[in-house]
């Protein structure tokens, strides 16, 4: 009897072997599921099929292996504080993997430990934790719209991928599809739970919608890699130009009155909205923060307005959008005069009530400013329409345009820092800073001194006629003689 049977000939016999659980008969008539022990048999005996070469070395410390496409992903390996091997997943490119494994080794050497890096942490995960740890601080207007780009674009599209999965490339991709009526049909008929897409959707996602979605994909991956959670760079920070949302958008003007059309649409609306029209135009202030506005905030004697928090869409009074947002503006004469004739035909008058209310004292809803008071003033105006927002462009363009500095206008309007304010008016600035007023601003320069009196009457060949002569000019210009 020959007991030297093959390993395949045992694997094999498993396979038709019989087990009990008490209730259940593994492999006999009516169950097909296997027993559990033949589950890890067939495990086992699969986890040692030779697979061939599964990565090779391409210099000390970086490894490359092919992904399920069969692209190259390179990998870095070291050692950490504790001494224990670390290797983490980089990208595809060669270079990324030099700088990561030079940033590894540099945070080794002054003694930093950085933890093994998860290979299975999805991006979902990755993007809660931000959420969790970070995003609390936010201003909660922001928190809503990060919130949203999250749930209902983010997570649905990256959130069961791996973290290092997410790449440049399948960002671009995701910008690329925002732009396109189907990906924004789908994401409505998902949203809306529709049985049929929206067929009267024919455009993308605007530019300024697109941008908010990036902003907390953006965000969760730098707080991934400061955490250790990644070592690959920031896929959205690595888009080119001409990938990112609005890339064409940004060359268009943004929307805005001149003086004439602005006289125009305070004559055509009715009040209130007239004064909150005007009070945004005067002082540059955002939708919110105008009908936030208190009698309190008003200081007549200084003749400055005070921004300290914002109505919101629900009607709720909240913080400003960032911190810089709170400031103090000074006011045109114009407005004061009609804050006080408003103060004096007002029930609300008290320093805790809001100057744009309803008869109840409630603010007035973002939608009833635009529908019943911008909208139909444009309109009998004969303007396009344009948002709430057009009035703050339009004060930011007067004021450059009549010389204003871009420090001071960076103050009133709230921005984060001046160079935010320079990227956003750099066409009005580029517009106001024609030839032709340039050359004016540089006569002005030097108009009226000596030295350019002295030098204009010159024929610009001969000095003056002696050394001694220019010596005093010289003590003349100074103010000594």
């Amino acid at each position: 009897m020959n007991t030297g049977r093959s390993r395949r000939d045992a694997s094999d016999s498993i396979e038709h072997e019989v087990a009990s659980c008490g209730q259940h008969k593994w492999g006999g008539t009516g169950c097909n599921r296997p027993a559990p022990w033949l589950l890890r048999h067939r495990r086992s005996s699969s986890m040692n099929k030779p697979t061939g070469v599964a990565r090779e070395r391409v210099k000390e410390g970086i490894w490359r292996r092919k992904n399920a496409k069969g692209a190259w992903v390179y990998e870095i390996v070291f050692r950490n504080t504790a001494g224990k091997q670390i290797r983490q997943t980089v990208g595809t490119r060669l270079r990324d993997a030099e700088a990561a494994l030079g940033e590894a080794r540099a945070k080794t050497r002054k003694g930093e430990h950085i933890a093994p890096v998860d290979r299975n942490l999805t991006f979902a995960i990755a993007a809660e934790k931000w959420w969790t740890e970070r995003a609390q601080s936010l201003a909660p207007k922001t928190q809503a719209v990060y919130r949203y780009g999250l749930d209902v674009h983010l997570l649905p599209y990256f959130g069961a991928m791996r973290l290092s999965d997410v790449n440049v490339r399948r960002v671009s991709a995701f910008v690329a599809a925002m732009k396109t009526a189907e990906y924004r049909r789908e994401v409505d008929q998902r949203v809306k739970e529709r049985k049929t897409p929206d067929l009267a959707i024919t455009t993308g996602y605007s530019v300024q919608t697109m941008k908010s979605v990036l902003i907390p994909l953006s965000r969760a991956y730098d707080f991934a890699k400061r955490h250790d959670m990644t070592t690959a760079e920031n896929p959205v920070r690595a888009l080119m130009d001409d990938e990112r949302p609005g890339y064409k958008a940004r060359k268009i003007k943004k929307p805005k009155l001149n003086r004439e059309q602005l006289d125009a649409v305070t004559a055509a609306a009715a009040s209130p909205h007239r004064e909150a029209i005007a009070t945004a135009a005067a002082l540059g202030t955002r939708k919110g923060e105008t009908l936030g506005l208190r009698w309190g905030d008003i200081d007549f004697e200084r003749r400055t307005v005070r921004i300290e928090r914002q109505a919101n869409a629900k009607g709720e009074l909240v913080q400003t959008k960032t911190q810089t947002s709170e400031r103090v503006i000074e006011a045109p004469d114009f407005l004061m005069s009609m804050f006080a004739a408003m103060k004096l035909k007002t029930e609300h008058a008290a320093d805790d009530d809001l100057i744009f209310c309803t008869k109840t004292g409630r603010p007035i809803g973002h939608g009833n400013i635009l529908a019943r008071g911008l909208y139909p003033a444009l309109e009998r105006a004969g303007l396009p329409q344009m948002s709430f927002h057009s009035l703050r462009h339009t004060h930011a363009s007067l004021w450059i345009k009549d010389g204003g500095d871009i420090v001071s206008l960076s103050q009133r309007l709230g921005h984060a820092s001046v160079q935010v304010t320079i990227s956003t008016y750099v066409s009005e600035i580029a517009e106001a800073n024609d030839d032709r007023v340039r050359r004016e601003h540089v006569e002005r320069m030097y108009e009226g001194t000596k030295m350019a009196a002295m030098l204009a009457a010159s024929d610009g060949d001969s000095p003056p006629e002696t050394a001694t002569d220019a010596e005093a000019e010289v003590v003349k210009i100074r103010g000594v003689a």
